[in-house]
C-alpha cells in the first residue's frame, strides 16, 4: 500500500459528485479530463494499480432528497462490501438544513452503514460550518467516535466563471470558523479538508493551537501548495497531515510524483501517504 487517500471521487455514473453541466468549465479550469464512465469493478482496478486504498466521497453533499441520499449511501455501502481491498471508508455528506430527517439519516451510516465520518462544505451547506444548525451532527460525530472533515479554502467550484457560480469565499476561512468548531466540540476529530489557500497561516494557527485538528490537501498539485504549509508538513506538524487527492480532479500519477519532489523528509512522505490516516482513524492494513 502507497498511499491511504482520504478523498477519492467515485468515478460512476451513480457515484458522480459533478454535474454534467459543469464538467467543462471544470476540466478546462483543472487542466484534466474528467470521466464519470467506469464501472464499479473498473474503479476498483484503477486504485488497485495506484497501490492506493481509499475513503469515497458521494454525491449527496448537496441533495435534499432523503430518499434520494439513503439509495445512494446504500449503493456505497454495497460497494464498499463487494471491494474491501480498495475501499476503505466512506464520509457522509448530508446537509444540516434536513434537520432530524438527515441527522436520522447520519445516524445509520455511523451505526448500520459503518461510515467513518461525516464531510461537507459550507458552500454546499448553504451557511458557514460554524452554524448552529450543524451542531447537533457535530454532537452525533462525537458520540458515535466519528471524524469530522470539513472544507476550508479557495473554491474550484464556480471558479473562473462570472461571480463565481455565486459562491462567496469568505466563509472558507479557518478563523473564526473552523476555529470556532473545534473549540466548542474538543472531544471531535476534525480535519480541514482542501488546501486551506489563501489562509493557510491561519490553518497552521488553528493547527498548532487545537489537538484535535488536522490537515489534508486535496484537489490541488502539490506543487502548488504554499511553501508555509510545506515547511510545516516537514517539521513540527508532521504527525497532523495526511493524503488526499480529490481524484480524478487531480491524477494518482501526477499527486505522488509532485510531492515526492517537494523534498519532504521520507518518513514524513511516510506519515502523510499513510501512517498518520492509520493512527488517528485506528486502521489496521
Amino acid at each position: 500500500m502507497k498511499a491511504i487517500d482520504l478523498q477519492c471521487q467515485v468515478v460512476t455514473k451513480w457515484g458522480q459528485m459533478i454535474p454534467d453541466e459543469h464538467i467543462v468549465y471544470l476540466e478546462k479550469y483543472l487542466g484534466t479530463k474528467l470521466d464519470y464512465d467506469r464501472t464499479d469493478e473498473e474503479m476498483a482496478q484503477l486504485l488497485r494499480d495506484a497501490d492506493v486504498k481509499a475513503m469515497i466521497v458521494l454525491p449527496t453533499i448537496d441533495r435534499t432528497d432523503i430518499g434520494e441520499i439513503q439509495e445512494i449511501n446504500d449503493r456505497a455501502y454495497e460497494f464498499k462490501n463487494n471491494f474491501p481491498d480498495v475501499i476503505v471508508g466512506i464520509w457522509a455528506s448530508i446537509i444540516p438544513g434536513l434537520g432530524w430527517k438527515g441527522l436520522k439519516e447520519l445516524e445509520r451510516c455511523f451505526g448500520d452503514l459503518g461510515f467513518v465520518g461525516y464531510y461537507m462544505a459550507s458552500l454546499a451547506a448553504g451557511v458557514p460550518i460554524n452554524d448552529k444548525s450543524f451542531y447537533n451532527y457535530y454532537d452525533l460525530c462525537s458520540e458515535a467516535g466519528a471524524v469530522v472533515r470539513l472544507n476550508i479554502g479557495h473554491l474550484a467550484a464556480g471558479a473562473g466563471t462570472p461571480g463565481g457560480g455565486g459562491y462567496r469565499l469568505s466563509t472558507e476561512r479557518p478563523i473564526p470558523y473552523f476555529d470556532d468548531v473545534a473549540a466548542e466540540f474538543p472531544n471531535l476529530t476534525m480535519i480541514s479538508g482542501h488546501c486551506t489557500w489563501p489562509w493557510h497561516n491561519e490553518m497552521i494557527s488553528v493547527m498548532l493551537h487545537k489537538g484535535n485538528v488536522f490537515a489534508e490537501n486535496h484537489g490541488w498539485a502539490p506543487k502548488y501548495v504554499p511553501a508555509e504549509t510545506k515547511k510545516e508538513m516537514n517539521g513540527r506538524l508532521q504527525d497532523k497531515f495526511m493524503f488526499a487527492s480529490d481524484y480524478p480532479f487531480v491524477s494518482y500519477e501526477r499527486v505522488f510524483s509532485e510531492w515526492e519532489a517537494e523534498g519532504l523528509k521520507p518518513e514524513v512522505l511516510e506519515k502523510m501517504y499513510y501512517k498518520n490516516a492509520q493512527r488517528i482513524f485506528g486502521l489496521e492494513l
